[in-house]
């Protein structure tokens, strides 16, 4: 999993962040979060890439969920401060 730009404190009042599938698994399904909380199988999901947009200043987290061929799941974390 990636994410541009890069999880970090910003200037600004609000952001729009990729994500990104992992490489070379671009068909996997991503469930994502931006509330901080662990994804489950209810969470949105997308394949490839989405955009996503940190809306309002202050802190935010994203967290993904992707689960590979051999059923094994894989996390991440991107925080991210908007500030004014």
């Amino acid at each position: 999993m990636r994410a541009e730009p890069e999880p970090g404190s910003y200037q600004a009042s609000s952001l729009a962040v990729t994500l990104m599938a992992p490489v070379g698994d671009s068909t996997a399904a991503v469930q994502y979060a931006t509330d901080g909380l662990i994804p489950d199988e209810e969470a949105a999901a997308f394949t490839g890439a989405v955009t996503v947009q940190l809306a309002e200043p202050g802190n935010h987290v994203i967290t993904c969920r992707v689960v590979d061929a051999s059923g094994r799941r894989h996390y991440n974390t991107f925080p991210y401060t908007l500030r004014e």
